[in-house]
């Protein structure tokens, strides 16, 4: 999970102040103050944009949920109601 601190250490990393980084997800100040103080938790399309702006990079995380695709999909997995079997899906018998 991604605390408060994290934004905090990602922020200072990228050299940028609490005002500059409210503008770049377009939020207040006392808004972000909010989020690295762990007042309230970052919504996901708000942590996206921050990573942006710190430069982080998600190819590893995009790479890593293309896998689990494939696994899931070799493996036949149940999912829900559902088995998935390469690019078919299969009502459960």
């Amino acid at each position: 999970m991604i605390t408060g601190e994290d934004l905090k250490n990602m922020r200072l990393l990228a050299g940028k102040t609490q005002q500059e980084m409210a503008d770049m997800v377009e939020i207040s100040r006392d808004t972000f103050i909010n989020y690295e103080k762990e007042v309230s938790k970052i919504p996901l399309e708000y942590f996206i944009v921050w990573s942006k702006a710190c430069k982080i990079d998600f190819t590893s995380i995009f790479r890593q949920l293309a896998d689990c695709k494939i696994s899931v999909a070799s493996k036949g997995i149940l999912v829900g109601k559902r088995r998935y079997k390469g690019n078919q899906n299969e009502e459960k018998s």
